[in-house]
């Protein structure tokens, strides 16, 4: 088809009508544009593969703290702190496996402990407000089951 095309192209540029003038002026810059245009979009080297995006897959982590999740919501306190002991094996730096630990010594009413976590997830949680902000809530609650309301609402006035 180009060849076909050339062919004509060329043979109507050698008259000397003073139409082929104009076509001389007009197409030969036109086809010269087409061929090198063609050649540039046949590129062999530089092919650049696209990236293919993997589905979401679910973390170890995730998966342990769904499970503590669940037990929480059903009781099961002591089935939920060994899963995130688990957790907590694999991933020591995660703030909200702390706060996680935290919920669960709260259930347990081991308030002491839960205060602790809470400021463990808050020293590991970075610019996560709204992990911190949870934290600072479950502070509160548990400085006021323990009795000790002056802190709880010093937290309440000072974080939250």
């Amino acid at each position: 088809m180009i060849v076909l095309f050339t062919e004509k192209f060329y043979t109507m540029m050698n008259s000397a009508k003073p139409v082929n003038i104009f076509c001389r002026i007009l197409l030969v810059p036109f086809v010269t544009g087409i061929i090198f245009l063609n050649g540039c979009s046949m590129q062999t080297g530089s092919f650049v593969p696209v990236s293919v995006t993997k589905p979401f897959e679910q973390s170890p982590t995730d998966s342990l703290l769904a499970d503590a999740k669940q037990a929480m919501k059903m009781g099961q306190f002591d089935q939920a702190e060994i899963y995130i002991e688990r957790a907590l094996r694999i991933s020591p730096r995660d703030a909200a496996i702390w706060h996680a630990m935290g919920q669960v010594k709260y259930g347990q009413n081991n308030h002491g402990q839960s205060v602790q976590f809470c400021l463990k997830s808050n020293s590991l949680a970075g610019r996560d407000t709204h992990l911190i902000r949870q934290n600072w809530k479950l502070i509160e609650q548990s400085y006021r089951r323990m009795g000790q309301i002056e802190k709880a609402d010093e937290v309440r006035y000072r974080y939250l």
